[in-house]
């Protein structure tokens, strides 16, 4: 199918995530909003206890968003339990349009996915999408109760205690993390049968959208600062690395999936990681989007993975068909950086080239003397520590002009001398600067070709 992929142009104005004792006790524990040493947020039962959470998690979104209900035109919603009640209950009281989801551990992205639809097509200025899990509730539901105290087995993963919730602007929205594309899923079923190896069966859903993706769009995993899954834990991450590479594709050097991320395998007693609705909604709410609206990341691949399984499937014998739905979230920081960037490149080196200008103007030095006097400047203020801040700043608008030139000279000297000693002092000047100079006499030739140099009067 050609064209599958989603153009969008949303932004996400807020985010929030609460977690359980167990999920807050992990490595990103620091990180998530809220937390309840109980789990049971003020309730008396689990599945009470979910709701709540979805409850607090959009409050919270639409205060970080300084939105009140009636800004938002309507709400995605949805989790693990029978006819999505956690979600039903859990937002009773919020005066949204509300469309219920099922998507299992891909809810996340399917909400996220569904509300930049939404906005970017112009139906709603904003949209929300929330969802959640509870370990208990889901064991309860698809397992055995806790009380029974059954074995896990070591590719099982644990359900996280937790929900998330985002809130989705159109491009005038002042978030700082823009939804930029989506692929939706298709549903896979590869024969797994076992409700205990959930990322065996949704690893295959995994790499049909990645590969549809990356087919389509003609991008490759290098060009994403992350690829992240959520959530097939290690059995399941490790089966998706090994599938890519089998067709051509790796995305070990930037791979990553929530089920790995929020626990500590080592000290944490969970198997093959974590899992469910929650997992990958507060990993994403409350560490990647973060990071992206902090500029520390750029440019990120989410594919929410399911297992579409329920309690009477599995009671059946049926094999578990899964799905990835796969949304791209890319940093406004870093758009704003680079124009700014550009800016200060464009003034810092045309103020260079203006005082050269102005000594060619106004004073008897001939161009070449006003070369040495740039070059031998940038030489001396990279041995002194003052140029390299300057190229820092300013990127090329420093490096470009002839002070970068000589700067380049000092940095391959004090390299050079560091790594071969006094030798370094004849070599590393000449080294550092071989492909300008090389350019430079190749280029200056054939402009001596072309054009007929006069003296300076």
């Amino acid at each position: 199918m050609a064209g599958e992929i989603i153009a969008l142009d949303a932004v996400i104005c807020g985010a929030a995530g609460i977690v359980g004792k167990k999920e807050h006790e992990g490595p990103l524990g620091g990180y998530f909003d809220m937390y309840d040493e109980t789990d049971a947020f003020g309730t008396d039962t689990w599945e009470k206890a979910e709701s709540e959470m979805q409850r607090r998690a959009l409050s919270l979104a639409m205060k970080k968003a300084s939105l009140k209900e009636s800004d938002i035109g309507s709400l995605f919603a949805g989790d693990l339990l029978n006819q999505c009640i956690g979600s039903a209950y859990g937002l009773l009281d919020f005066n949204i349009p509300y469309f219920g989801l099922y998507g299992a551990c891909s809810t996340a992205a399917e909400g996220l996915m569904l509300a930049s639809v939404m906005v970017s097509k112009g139906i709603y200025a904003h949209s929300a999408a929330v969802t959640s899990s509870h370990y208990c509730s889901a064991e309860r539901q698809y397992r055995t109760p806790l009380e029974y105290g059954s074995q896990r087995t070591p590719t099982a993963q644990w359900t996280v205690t937790g929900s998330g919730a985002f809130i989705v602007g159109d491009k005038d929205c002042k978030g700082k993390v823009r939804v930029t594309e989506a692929l939706p899923g298709i549903v896979k079923e590869k024969g797994i049968c076992d409700a205990n190896n959930m990322g065996a069966a949704m690893a295959p859903a995994a790499l049909s959208t990645l590969l549809r993706y990356f087919d389509e769009s003609g991008l490759a995993p290098e060009d994403f600062d992350m690829i992240l899954t959520g959530d097939l834990g290690y059995e399941g991450g490790a089966m998706l690395a090994d599938l890519a590479r089998a067709e051509g594709l790796d995305i070990s050097g930037v791979y990553n999936d929530c089920g790995m991320m929020i626990f500590n395998r080592s000290t944490q007693d969970v198997h093959a990681g974590g899992s469910g609705c929650g997992c990958s909604a507060v990993v994403m709410a409350d560490y990647i989007i973060p990071r992206l609206a902090e500029g520390k990341l750029g440019n990120v691949l989410f594919l929410g993975t399911g297992a579409m399984m329920s309690p009477s499937s599995l009671q059946q014998g049926c094999a578990i068909p899964a799905v990835a739905h796969l949304i791209r979230l890319e940093s406004r920081v870093i758009e704003m950086e680079s124009v700014l960037r550009f800016g200060w490149a464009f003034i810092v080196g045309g103020r260079l080239c203006v005082v050269a200008q102005l000594l060619v103007d106004r004073t008897k030095l001939t161009p070449a003397r006003i070369l040495v006097i740039y070059v031998v400047a940038g030489v001396i203020l990279g041995a002194v520590g003052l140029y390299a801040p300057l190229a820092e700043f300013a990127g090329a608008g420093a490096t470009t002009p002839l002070t970068g030139f000589g700067f380049l000279i000092s940095k391959g000297v004090r390299e050079a001398v560091d790594e071969k000693g006094l030798l370094g002092a004849l070599t590393g000047g000449l080294t550092a600067a071989a492909g300008g100079t090389a350019a430079a006499i190749c280029f200056g030739y054939l402009a001596a070709l072309i054009f007929k140099g006069k003296p300076k009067r």
